[in-house]
C-alpha cells in the first residue's frame, strides 16, 4: 500500500510539473517571439540574406516551441478539465468529426470510409472527441501523397464488459520496431514537411484510454495483405 501511494504521489508531481512547464513558460516564450518579430520588421531593410535567415530561425523556432508547450498543456488538462461524464451518441460525434476532417483536408472527400453502427457510451465528451478525432485523422492523413485508394474503417464489437473499437487504414503504417514508441509525446515517424503536426495525437489517445481504465493496441497490417495500421481500443462500459 505504501508503494502504491508513492506511485500516486509521483504521478501527481509529474502532472503538476508538466502543467507548470507548459503554462508558466508560455509568457516568456511569447515575449521572445514577439520582440524577435518586431526587430525582424524594424531592421528588415538593413539585414543581408544570411541575417534575415537567422531571424527567421529564431521566430520559427519560438513558434514551434509555443505549439509544443500548448500541446503539453492540453495533455495535462486531459486529467483535470474533462467536464462531467454523460451519455454520448458516438454516431453523432463521429459524423461531426468527419465533416470537420473533410473541411480541413480535401482528400478526405475521396477517401473510402466505412463506419460500423456505434453505441452510446458513458464518458467525457472531450475525451471521446480527442480520441476519435486523433485516430480518424491519422487514418486518413498518413498515406502516400499520390495515393488514389485511401480507405479507412471503424469497426465496433460489444464485449462482455466493454466496447471494442477497431480502426484500420491502408496507409503508410508504422514499422513493427517503432510500435512501442508511437505514443511518446512529440514522436514522429515521418517528416513534418510532408505530414504537418507535432506528433501528439497518439499520446493524447493513450492518455485518454488510460483515464478511462481501458486498453489501446497498435498493430501493423502487413499480414493482412496490405500495409496500414490497425488500432484497437477497448473502453469499459462505465
Amino acid at each position: 500500500m505504501k508503494s502504491l501511494q508513492g506511485d500516486m504521489n509521483d504521478k501527481e508531481i509529474f502532472q503538476k510539473l508538466v502543467y507548470g512547464i507548459s503554462h508558466d513558460l508560455g509568457a516568456p516564450l511569447r515575449s521572445v517571439v514577439r520582440f524577435s518579430e518586431m526587430l525582424q520588421g524594424k531592421f528588415a531593410d538593413r539585414m543581408d540574406e544570411r541575417e534575415a535567415q537567422w531571424f527567421k530561425f529564431v521566430v520559427d523556432g519560438g513558434k514551434q516551441a509555443q505549439s509544443m508547450l500548448e500541446a503539453l498543456l492540453t495533455y495535462s488538462r486531459l486529467a483535470t478539465r474533462s467536464g462531467e461524464k454523460r451519455e454520448l451518441d458516438l454516431n453523432d460525434l463521429v459524423q461531426h468529426l468527419l465533416v470537420e476532417l473533410k473541411a480541413r483536408h480535401d482528400f478526405v472527400a475521396e477517401t473510402w470510409i466505412h463506419i460500423d453502427p456505434l453505441p452510446n457510451v458513458y464518458a467525457h465528451y472531450s475525451h471521446m472527441e480527442v480520441l476519435f478525432h486523433s485516430l480518424l485523422e491519422n487514418a486518413v492523413l498518413f498515406h502516400k501523397k499520390d495515393s488514389r485508394t485511401r480507405s479507412v474503417s471503424l469497426g465496433y464489437k460489444m464485449l462482455d464488459t466493454a466496447h471494442e473499437f477497431t480502426f484500420k487504414d491502408n496507409g503508410l503504417g508504422v514499422a513493427n520496431s517503432h510500435l512501442g514508441q508511437i505514443t511518446q509525446p512529440f514522436w514522429r515517424g515521418y517528416s513534418a514537411e510532408e505530414y504537418p503536426g507535432l506528433g501528439m495525437g497518439l499520446a493524447y489517445c493513450e492518455r485518454v484510454v488510460q483515464l478511462c481504465d481501458g486498453e489501446i493496441v497498435f498493430k501493423q497490417r502487413e499480414k493482412e495483405g496490405e500495409k496500414g495500421l490497425q488500432v484497437k481500443v477497448i473502453l469499459p462500459f462505465r
